[in-house]
């Protein structure tokens, strides 16, 4: 059997839970803060401390210099145990003196009688490291007593001062430390259990308080989960929960209206796949297509579930061969629609005149036609015709990108294109198309795209340019149409990686054979 807390039961474990993290960080941070204050209490003791007894000793070591200059150079140890008996008896903080020659040999020294001291002759170091290890605690300090001009060391002076006032003066900071933190600590248990009695009190009223509205708000999504949209909270309230009854109100309202939404979008996504599957069929086959003169292969890779790219390839009279490649502003199914309209248009002509027109021609009527669906929409399209018995190529522009044209040398492939220009399709009446006419030759390659090609952008925003396509193009000239096709798709998707494609993408190889 399962068991749920109640909202009053959560919130007093809650309030319960706060109250002892605060109470324990409370306590944590006053203990940081106590003990803190009380070491920089005493490093600042200690450090007066050493700064005293550094200051007494030049003092003393001034003083000395009078009166153990003379015995010093005279080297009475005799006067020299007198004078350090004598700094002894004046300063009771004094553990023990030593002086010692220039090179700090030890003469005579105040804890010792004058044959011991001239028997050991130890240096002042090790002197000093003898008295830290087996004496009590001191401060040693050593201090050079100079000749009458100042500058010549004649001996050394040192002092051992006792730091037991500086242990006791510590220890008294260290007590006062643990009785600040007991009261400290004790203050703290006493707010902690104050609070947490607050806590509990709270929690119990707003426990009650909020309970109920909020069985209620749970009843009203639990309906509206079940699919009870018509369910609607009653909470009047201005607060949070009031908020809350509001929300789930709109929210409700908004569920069935994303509902109705999801239901018109499933049958405009059906819509969608119906129009690309009626554009997928009005293109060529993907497979090698074989026409008099003429091996082509092309694609179209649509940005979105249907595109406004499209290309056809058609026999005509004189075994020539149309091959048009349009590119429609926009995606979508108006975009699909007007390439269809182009593509019936483009069959229309073909049996009207029996398949003997010229391309400008063509490209007039696809400008009325596109004129006449509506002025937000245009199109791009290259018409090209390939005539086998002349060996020529005839074509006329409207505001598409210029196909590139390959052709075989004793050195190299030379890479060129086929220049036109020409207002797009629909953006004004009459416009004349101009026909062009070039020579082909056996083997020449031809490729025509459309824009998403070469400004399909890469990671670091740089398009896919048509100066990388030409250098794709030459390097797999002397390859197969498919292979060439593929080439260049796999160039494409190394540049743009993972990204998706901003605009329809269309390639057309076409290998010239006679």
């Amino acid at each position: 059997m399962t068991y749920h807390l109640s909202i009053a039961t959560k919130l007093g474990l809650a309030a319960v839970l706060l109250v002892l993290a605060l109470a324990g960080t409370y306590s944590w941070l006053g203990a940081r803060l106590l003990n803190a204050t009380h070491e920089e209490q005493a490093r600042r003791l200690q450090a007066a401390r050493n700064t005293e007894l550094e200051v007494r000793s030049v003092a003393v070591a001034s003083h000395v210099a009078g009166s153990a200059r003379e015995a010093l150079a005279g080297s009475e140890v005799g006067r020299l145990f007198r004078i350090l008996r004598d700094i002894e008896k004046r300063d009771p903080e004094v553990q023990w003196a030593a002086l010692a020659d220039a090179s700090k040999r030890i003469l005579v020294r105040s804890d010792q009688s004058v044959d011991l001291s001239l028997s050991e002759s130890l240096p002042l170091d090790e002197l000093a490291r003898r008295q830290s290890e087996v004496g009590p605690r001191a401060r040693i300090v050593t201090q050079p007593i100079y000749l009458a001009d100042g500058v010549s060391i004649l001996g050394y002076l040192q002092l051992g001062w006792s730091l037991r006032q500086l242990d006791n003066d510590l220890a008294a900071i260290a007590n006062q430390q643990q009785r600040a933190a007991t009261v400290a600590q004790d203050n703290i248990l006493l707010a902690g259990l104050l609070a947490f009695g607050i806590g509990l009190l709270v929690a119990a009223i707003a426990g009650v308080v909020f309970s109920r509205p909020i069985r209620r708000l749970a009843t009203t999504a639990d309906a509206i989960a079940s699919g009870r949209l018509d369910a609607r909270a009653d909470i009047k309230s201005q607060d949070e929960l009031g908020v809350l009854a509001s929300t789930m109100n709109r929210m409700a309202v908004q569920l069935s209206t994303l509902l109705e939404e999801t239901r018109r979008h499933a049958e405009l996504g059906q819509e969608l796949a119906v129009a690309r599957s009626i554009q997928q069929s009005l293109l060529p086959p993907k497979e090698l297509i074989e026409c008099p003169g003429l091996v082509l292969t092309g694609v179209v890779q649509a940005a979105s579930q249907c595109g406004g790219d499209w290309w056809a390839c058609v026999p005509l009279t004189r075994q020539r061969t149309l091959v048009l490649v349009g590119d429609v502003t926009g995606h979508g199914i108006s975009s699909a629609m007007l390439t269809a309209t182009a593509r019936s248009c483009v069959d229309t002509l073909v049996r009207l005149t029996g398949g003997d027109f010229r391309v400008s021609e063509l490209l007039r009527i696809l400008d009325q036609q596109v004129r006449g669906v509506g002025d937000e929409y245009h199109m791009t399209c290259f018409a090209s015709i390939y005539d086998p018995v002349e060996e020529t190529l005839t074509y006329a522009n409207a505001g598409h990108n210029q196909p590139l044209l390959l052709r075989h040398t004793p050195d190299d492939w030379r890479v060129g294109r086929l220049k036109s220009r020409g207002n797009r399709l629909g953006d004004a009446d009459g416009y004349s198309f101009i026909e062009h006419t070039v020579a082909t030759h056996p083997r020449d390659l031809l490729c025509w795209y459309s824009d998403g090609l070469i400004e399909a952008l890469g990671p670091t925003d740089r398009p896919f340019g048509s100066r990388r396509l030409r250098a794709v193009l030459k390097a797999s000239a002397g390859a197969s149409p498919a292979q060439i096709l593929a080439n260049t798709l796999n160039s494409l998707q190394t540049h743009i990686e993972e990204q998706p494609l901003d605009d329809d993408v269309t390639c057309v190889i076409g290998r010239l054979s006679a």
